[in-house]
């Protein structure tokens, strides 16, 4: 299955940039802090995963603890 982009006018566009963000050089900038910001979320949230798969395996299993009643007969 093929992603499908959305059209972006240029015109629209470029006059974005060029009134509201302040020119090219800064738009730049935008979404360059923008990819960071991206990046350190995903480095955030996969460490914190980690810690909790670390908590889990920790925990002991149940299963394995001997009882030691006799159930009754």
């Amino acid at each position: 299955m093929k992603k499908q982009f959305k059209h972006i006018n240029p015109k629209i566009l470029l006059r974005k940039v060029y009134t509201e963000q302040g020119g090219v050089k800064e738009y730049n900038k935008n979404q360059q802090v923008i990819g960071i910001l991206k990046f350190a979320g995903v480095v955030w949230s996969i460490q914190k995963l980690g810690r909790i798969v670390d908590k889990i395996e920790r925990l002991p299993i149940k299963a394995l603890e001997k009882k030691d009643e006799e159930p009754p007969c």
